[in-house]
């Protein structure tokens, strides 16, 4: 089953649908660009921090142009991301809003790590946009993130349960792979982010 026909039966909500759809191309529009990058290591770095205090390299900031370029084409009214001070108004009444980590983990790219972008589909409640993006309680109607690694691959929830997909890069669409995943019991591995236990 591939990702359209999934959203399909998964979710009731039509623009739901086109605005996951429409990430799931910008994030493949992303995994291109990060297969394909140029050996930057003679070039001049880019030095610019984002708003979390992390350094930006040149594939944040495309990434975060690539999901801004395929939002615009989406019924969402604006979208915020780490790479951004504020957010970026569509200029229209849509009901959604956005929020990602357009490639959260970039710091890995040097080393070829899994990277992937966050993403969180929120309604905008009729609220004006400076209050849509600080609104308590608001429930999620859509998140998920796409991990680029030896496969392409998206977790998603609609809200009931989480789903896992595969790129089929042949075809260029996402397959399900995994309709219920769940974490189980008892494993024999264990990870945590070391790196900031000092």
């Amino acid at each position: 089953m591939y990702l359209n026909e999934y959203l399909l039966k998964s979710s009731k909500d039509k623009n739901i649908q086109i605005i996951i759809n429409n990430l799931s191309s910008a994030a493949i529009e992303i995994s291109n660009n990060i297969r394909n990058i140029e050996d930057d290591s003679d070039k001049e770095k880019v030095n610019t921090k984002n708003v979390d205090g992390d350094t930006q390299k040149p594939l944040d900031i495309l990434s975060d142009e690539i999901l801004i370029d395929f939002l615009k084409k989406s019924p969402v009214s604006a979208y915020a991301s780490e790479e951004q001070e504020g957010f970026v108004d569509f200029k229209n009444e849509n009901e959604f809003i956005v929020f990602a980590d357009p490639l959260d983990g970039s710091s890995n790219i040097d080393v070829n790590v899994s990277i992937g972008t966050i993403f969180s589909i929120m309604s905008r409640n009729n609220l004006s946009l400076e209050k849509a993006f600080t609104q308590k309680g608001s429930k999620q109607k859509s998140s998920g993130f796409f991990v680029y690694g030896p496969k392409i691959t998206l977790f998603l929830t609609v809200g009931n349960g989480t789903a896992l997909f595969s790129l089929d890069e042949a075809k260029n669409q996402f397959v399900l792979i995994n309709e219920r995943l769940s974490i189980p019991e008892a494993t024999s591995e264990f990870a945590i982010n070391a790196a900031y236990s000092r």
